[in-house]
């Protein structure tokens, strides 16, 4: 009787032979399936308001044409829950249709013009991602502006301005 012996060589060609079994099982139950189509569909998220708020300005007074400003800081919170680009941020005097300036509760300011204030954006936050949930801080300065009018109407007065963001 001739004996059988468990080569190296010999365990590895009855390890490849199994696999190629197992193999050939798997892929022929690879082949079932079913026919038909069907669809899905899913919802993308929408971007949320932004809010802003005035969180800090100076309280000190304007005078026309002496180069004095104001400034004031202000922060824009992305409400939503993914990022969203800030493409603008842009200050503006409150002003009603006759061009007077209006005060924080809404009351006009009679004669003082909204076009004699300049207000500039000092931080640039054009661009900016702003992540979910997240708030970033810029600010703006404002000034009154020699007309070469007089501008008492002006005097004492509590102009207000609004920063729109986009």
């Amino acid at each position: 009787m001739k004996t059988f012996h468990f080569t190296p060589k010999r365990i590895a060609m009855a390890a490849v032979a199994a696999l190629s079994v197992v193999a050939l099982g798997t892929a022929a139950f690879a082949y079932f399936g079913v026919t038909g189509s069907g669809g899905w569909q899913t919802q993308t998220g929408s971007t949320g308001p932004w809010l802003v708020t005035i969180v800090g300005e100076s309280t000190a007074p304007l005078y026309p044409g002496d180069g004095s400003t104001v400034t004031a800081e202000y922060a824009i919170q992305n409400s939503g829950k993914g990022p969203q680009e800030i493409t603008a941020v842009v200050p503006t005097m409150n002003q009603d249709g006759n061009g007077f300036a209006k005060a924080y509760d809404g009351t006009v300011i009679p004669n003082c013009l909204s076009s004699w204030f300049a207000t500039s954006n000092v931080t640039k936050l054009a661009g900016t991602i702003v992540p979910g949930g997240h708030t970033v801080y810029g600010d703006i300065t404002i000034q009154l502006n020699d007309s070469g009018t007089n501008q008492t109407a002006c005097q004492g007065s509590t102009p207000a301005f609004t920063v729109s963001v986009s």
